[in-house]
């Protein structure tokens, strides 16, 4: 027991730190934080690639009609971008920030609106992340996750089709909410290294 006590002190010191699990909270106000809707958009691609930060997307019918992600942030790092592009009547937006935390600092946080009537693909990446999706008013969804200590509590729509929802990567978390009746299957070694609920 002694010497499986030494590596989980070591895991677990590390997953707090990346985590960004800390007292104090981001600095400063709120600032606004939104992308204009690409003329032609028939469909988002979001990839949010952070560490130890915090993020909660919404799909919801009010985003208003000139843009396409509508929403605010905190504690925002100087290196933190976010963009869109488009090709092929698919928009691509990028919530980029810095790849390495060297000290710790105060968790970056994002709250984001996105358009419902537009199927959306969500990709998170990085290590420390801890994401909260609320996407049951959106038409088509679906979403992945690859880094470490990754937690995502993801409430998702009646699927119209098969969706593949993919975790890669080790030390990271889900919590998966569909209504009633919905079949779910899962595949993968589980514990210790990925969890899903």
């Amino acid at each position: 027991w002694l010497l499986l006590l030494g590596p989980a002190l070591v895991l677990g010191s590390l997953a707090w730190l990346a985590s960004g699990n800390r007292p104090q909270a981001p600095a400063g106000p709120w600032e606004e934080a939104f992308v204009a809707r690409p003329e032609g958009t028939r469909s988002v691609d979001l990839d949010a690639s952070l560490v130890g930060s915090r993020l909660r997307f919404t799909s919801t019918r009010d985003v208003p009609a000139d843009r396409l992600v509508d929403g605010r942030s905190v504690g925002r790092s100087e290196k933190t971008r976010l963009e869109v592009g488009m090709e092929d009547g698919v928009a691509e937006v990028r919530l980029d920030g810095p790849n390495v935390v060297f000290v710790p600092r105060a968790r970056e946080r994002w709250e984001l609106r996105l358009p419902a009537k537009l199927p959306l693909d969500l990709r998170i990446r990085g290590a420390g992340v801890g994401g909260d999706l609320d996407l049951t008013a959106g038409s088509k969804v679906g979403f992945r996750t690859e880094g470490v200590f990754i937690g995502v509590a993801a409430r998702l729509p009646a699927p119209r089709e098969e969706t593949e929802i993919r975790m890669n990567g080790v030390f990271n978390s889900l919590t998966l909410s569909v209504p009633e009746g919905t079949p779910v299957r899962v595949h993968g070694p589980g514990l210790p290294f990925n969890a899903v609920d």
